[in-house]
C-alpha cells in the first residue's frame, strides 16, 4: 500500500516543495484543438451533478454547470461565468485563502488537474496526464501548498490518491492501487474524495477494493482515515449502504458522508469525539455506486464559512442544510448558459469493395465424403470445396441462417434461420441452386438440425421465441 508518510506531514510537505522541478505545464492555458462554428444559448435554474464549494470569506460560492464554472452569491441569485469555451470544467475547489480554484478540465485535449488564479484569470496545469487518465475530487491541503486528487485509468480500474504541489513536479502518490504488480483487479485499493483534517495529520476518503462491476451488492465503500505519519488506515464506518464523499466540519470534529438507505441516498453526520452518528438529511442527490464513478460517488459538497451549514444538491437544486436541525433551504440560482458547439469531426474514407476475409466460421461441418465444408459466416450458409478452393453461398441473401447439416448422401443441406418473429428449418440443394424449402410449420428458436440415417427425417432442438428474445444470456448462437 502506498505511503506518503513514514515521516511527519510537515516533512512530507517539505518533500513536496523541495523535490519538485519547474513544471513544464505551469502557466499553460491551451484551448482544445477544435473549432466552434455555432453557439447555443439558454437559461437554467437547475443542474445535474452540481458540484459546489464555498469561498473562505463566506460571501460567494463556485459551482459547475454543463462543463463551465460559475460564481454565485452565497444567498443565491444570478450566476457569473468564471470559465467558458469547449472545455469541460468540473469539480471546483477554493484554495484556503480563496485566491485560487482547483478543478478538473480537458482544456488541452486530455483530462487533468488545473488551477485558476481568480484575480489574474491565469490557468496552470498541475498534473501531467495521458489519454487514459481520469481525475476526480480535487481537495486542498490546509496550508494551500498542494492539491490532493483521485487519479485512475481504465487499465488500472481503480483510483489512487495523488498530491500535486503548486510549484510543479510529477506529483506524489499517496495510496497505491497495486502493492504488487500481479495484484488481482478485485484486490486493488480504490480511493475517492480525499479531504485533509484541519491539522494536516489525516486524510479522510472513501475506500473499497476493486473497481467497477455489474450487479454489485452493497456495501461497497466505507470511510477510512489515513494517518500520514504512520501510513496506516482506519476504517471509520460499516454502513450497509456504503459510505462515501466525506466532508469535515471546520473544526474537524464532525464527519458528514453519503450513504444509501431504502433505495435513496442521504447524508449522515458522525461526531468524531463522541462517536454519535445520525441522519443529517435524506434523501439528496442519487449516488453513482453502480456506474464508474468518474466524478466521484456524489457531487462536491462544502461547509459554509461559519460552519453552521452544509451546501449540497438535491433534485437539481442547491440547498443549504443546517447541521443543528437538518433543515434544508433552497439557494435559488439562474445561469445564462452560452455553449460553443464544435464542428463535427468527419473523416470520410473509401470502403474496400473486394472480397472480405471471414475471421469466424461458425457451425462448420464436413460433407459425408469429406470433400466439402459447410459453415455459416456473415449470416449466410456457405460451402467450401477443397478440390477447387472455391466458396459458394447457399442460403438466400438477407436471410439470417446458421447450423447447416448435410444429408446422408451429401446432396442437400438443412439449416435454420432466425428473425425477431422466430425462425424455421429449411432444406436446400448443397450447390445453392433453387430456392430453399421450409420444413417447419410453427416458428421458434431452432438449433442443431440433424438428418436421420435414411434421409427421411430431420430432427432439431426447438426453443421459445419469447425466451430467446427476453433472456439476458443466450442459449447458443444461430449466426456466424
Amino acid at each position: 500500500m502506498g505511503r506518503i508518510g513514514e515521516v511527519s506531514v510537515r516533512i512530507v510537505s517539505r518533500r513536496l516543495a523541495l523535490a519538485v522541478m519547474l513544471s513544464p505545464f505551469a502557466a499553460f492555458a491551451a484551448d482544445l484543438p477544435l473549432a466552434s462554428n455555432t453557439t447555443v444559448e439558454f437559461g437554467v435554474t437547475q443542474a445535474t451533478w452540481l458540484s459546489v464549494d464555498v469561498h473562505p470569506g463566506g460571501t460567494e460560492l463556485v459551482m459547475e454547470v454543463l462543463g463551465d464554472l460559475y460564481t454565485l452569491p452565497i444567498a443565491g441569485g444570478v450566476a457569473r461565468p468564471l470559465t467558458s469555451g469547449l472545455a469541460f470544467d468540473s469539480q471546483p475547489a477554493y484554495s484556503p485563502d480563496g485566491t485560487q480554484i482547483a478543478f478538473i478540465s480537458d482544456r488541452d485535449g486530455q483530462e487533468a488537474l488545473w488551477m485558476l488564479e481568480v484575480a489574474s484569470d491565469k490557468y496552470t496545469k498541475l498534473s501531467g496526464s495521458d489519454n487514459q487518465d481520469e481525475f476526480a475530487s480535487p481537495s486542498w491541503a490546509p496550508d494551500g501548498s498542494h492539491v490532493v486528487v483521485s487519479k485512475g485509468s481504465w487499465p488500472l480500474t481503480t483510483y489512487e490518491l495523488w498530491a500535486y504541489h503548486l510549484d510543479g513536479g510529477n506529483g506524489i502518490r499517496i495510496t497505491r492501487a497495486k502493492p504488487k504488480s500481479d495484484t488481482p483487479r478485485n484486490q486493488r485499493h480504490n480511493a475517492m474524495g480525499a479531504v485533509y483534517s484541519p491539522d494536516s495529520r489525516y486524510l479522510y476518503f472513501a475506500r473499497k477494493f476493486g473497481g467497477f462491476g455489474y450487479n454489485i451488492s452493497l456495501p461497497q465503500w466505507q470511510i477510512v482515515r489515513r494517518d500520514l505519519t504512520t501510513g496506516t488506515e482506519d476504517r471509520l464506518t460499516q454502513s450497509p449502504g456504503s459510505a462515501f464523499r466525506p466532508v469535515l466540519s471546520n473544526d474537524g470534529q464532525l464527519l458528514i458522508y453519503g450513504t444509501r438507505h431504502e433505495q435513496a441516498t442521504g447524508l449522515r453526520v458522525r461526531n468524531l469525539v463522541s462517536g454519535e452518528d445520525d441522519w443529517l438529511i435524506h434523501p439528496v442527490q442519487r449516488d453513482d455506486q453502480e456506474s464508474r464513478f468518474t466524478r466521484d460517488l456524489l457531487p462536491g459538497m462544502a461547509m459554509t464559512a461559519s460552519g453552521e451549514s452544509l451546501l449540497t444538491t438535491r433534485d437539481g437544486k442547491l440547498i443549504r442544510v443546517s447541521l443543528a436541525t437538518g433543515k434544508a433551504t433552497d439557494i435559488p440560482f439562474s445561469v445564462a448558459v452560452k455553449q460553443p458547439i464544435a464542428e463535427r469531426l468527419n473523416f470520410p474514407y473509401r470502403t474496400a469493395l473486394g472480397p472480405v476475409k471471414a475471421r469466424v466460421l461458425a457451425n462448420s461441418v464436413l460433407s459425408p465424403d469429406g470433400k466439402k465444408l459447410a459453415f455459416s459466416a456473415f449470416t449466410r450458409i456457405h460451402v467450401y470445396d477443397f478440390d477447387s478452393g472455391k466458396t459458394n453461398p447457399v442460403s438466400p441473401a438477407g436471410m439470417v441462417a446458421g447450423f447447416p447439416s448435410w444429408s446422408p448422401k451429401g446432396h442437400e443441406l438443412v439449416y435454420v434461420d432466425w428473425s425477431a418473429d422466430g425462425g424455421h428449418i429449411y432444406r436446400q440443394r448443397a450447390s445453392g441452386r433453387g430456392s430453399p424449402r421450409r420444413l417447419t410449420r410453427y416458428p421458434g428458436y431452432y438449433t442443431y438440425p440433424a438428418w436421420s440415417p435414411d434421409g427421411g427425417r430431420v430432427v432439431a432442438l426447438r426453443g421459445s421465441t419469447h425466451d430467446r428474445l427476453a433472456r439476458e444470456d443466450g442459449v447458443g448462437t444461430v449466426v456466424g
